[in-house]
């Protein structure tokens, strides 16, 4: 997961490795309790790489810490074979 720096926002793209599918990331961080929406829902073409819209504006510092690491984990279940693209 590639998370570029923010200075300021209510959101923010994390791009994924190749490999891996954003519906399928978003599918496994939802049963982690992690709503993220994978970058193509908001294209008309198929983007040249897989991400995933982060939104944090509700959030403190130890609930975006915590989403993080529960993210984190969805991203490792997708690595094992369920999450990866086609």
């Amino acid at each position: 997961m590639e998370l570029p720096p923010e200075i300021a926002g209510i959101s923010t793209v994390v791009w994924l490795e190749r490999s891996l599918s954003a519906r399928a990331v978003a599918r496994a961080a939802a049963k982690n309790a992690v709503e993220v929406v994978p970058l193509s829902d908001f294209v008309l073409r198929t983007p040249r790489r897989e991400g995933l819209v982060l939104g944090f504006a509700p959030y403190d510092t130890r609930q975006i810490e915590d989403g993080v690491i529960r993210l984190s984990r969805a991203i490792d279940a997708c690595r094992g074979g369920a999450g990866v693209a086609q």
